[in-house]
């Protein structure tokens, strides 16, 4: 099932143009740090996360509590499938980021307007 999940995730962002990738609409704020720009595929990723995550408020708005506990029990599954996929895919994204900026030793990073990765120190971590 994952192989054929990342196999469907290459052709989803290929279907992705790059005049279609969605900006984050955060703003830096005060001690934050760039640390760079989000890469082509990192963009590709977000948008991916963000649509996900469009089609998990949409299934949430569009049943109630009865019915999504009723198919889950039906499926034998523990969560719809486009959250498992938002999930994986936003794993992937802070995976790709920790590892294209190395910023494996930091505990607080985001990505901003203008496609910014940004980190910050525990001590301004409010969010």
């Amino acid at each position: 099932m994952l192989t054929d999940f990342l196999k469907g995730l290459d052709q989803v962002l290929d279907l992705i143009k790059d005049d279609e990738v969605r900006e984050p609409e955060s703003l830096i704020e005060g001690p934050e740090t760039v640390v760079g720009e989000m890469t082509d595929i990192q963009k590709k990723l977000y948008t991916y996360m963000c649509d996900l995550g469009e089609q998990c408020d949409r299934f949430f708005k569009s049943r109630s509590v009865g019915e999504i506990m009723t198919m889950l029990k039906e499926k034998n599954v523990s969560e719809p499938p486009y959250f498992a996929w938002k999930r994986i895919v936003q794993e992937l994204l802070w995976e790709d980021i920790n590892s294209h900026f190395d910023l494996r030793d930091k505990d607080h990073l985001g990505v901003r307007k203008g496609f910014k990765v940004v980190v910050w120190d525990k001590e301004r971590n409010t969010r």
